[in-house]
């Protein structure tokens, strides 16, 4: 009996690949921050974005946000590897043409001694590009691979710590909660795409697709580590 054996990527090749993904996602996202062609939206904070108390610490909890992807890329098993940076691309291909074609911003509260960590974050990522959330959009798919990966303690540890995230966009004002909604369905909505889309996924190595299936055997799935 033939199988679809997923080759073996090495950890080389995933901060490669994570590299790119990282410029396709970040170098359209400061750009369209600082682009306005089209009238921006203000999004005024809602009942439920309110009910949520504004928190300056909570900017830890936020940018914890790269090393959590950066977890999901090393981490994650070989098999869902291109599944996750084809969903993370697609979701940041998806949200970047809505900021483009509907500009949006959240407004901030005022801060005062604010500090530094909080300060950077004002200045390097302006309350722009606000709907939908990429910090969520892009957290659920990093939650899944990793619950795949692990489960038990260090699955839900990891689900918590995207569910800390996500809090965190309402803590800070960063967001609204129509922005988180649109964000997590967003994700969701796109490692769903991917996987039925694309179906079998294999790593990138030289030499090897993008995208894999299997025609002709049984497709290891779900039992590869």
């Amino acid at each position: 009996m033939k199988t679809n054996q997923v080759p073996e990527l090495s950890w080389w090749w995933r901060v490669w690949i994570g590299a790119l993904l990282v410029a396709w996602i970040g170098v359209p996202y400061l750009v369209l921050q600082r682009v306005e062609w089209r009238p921006v939206t203000v999004l005024r904070w809602d009942p439920l974005t309110r009910a949520v108390p504004f928190q300056e610490w909570s900017v830890w909890v936020y940018v914890s946000f790269y090393p959590f992807l950066a977890w999901a890329a090393l981490g994650c098993r070989k098999c869902d590897f291109m599944a996750y940076v084809w969903t993370c691309a697609l979701a940041a291909a998806i949200a970047h043409l809505v900021f483009l074609l509907w500009p949006t911003e959240v407004p901030r509260p005022v801060v005062y001694d604010a500090g530094l960590l909080y300060d950077w974050l004002r200045q390097v990522d302006r309350p722009r590009n606000a709907f939908p959330s990429l910090h969520v959009a892009l957290s659920v798919p990093a939650a899944i691979v990793l619950w795949r990966r692990h489960r038990g303690w260090i699955g839900w540890g990891a689900s918590l710590w995207a569910a800390a995230i996500i809090g965190s966009t309402l803590a800070l004002r960063q967001h609204v909660a129509v922005d988180v909604v649109a964000g997590g369905g967003l994700g969701a909505g796109c490692w769903w795409l991917v996987r039925r889309v694309g179906g079998r996924f294999r790593p990138w190595p030289p030499g090897r697709a993008v995208f894999g299936s299997a025609t002709n055997g049984t497709v290891l799935g779900d039992h590869h580590v």
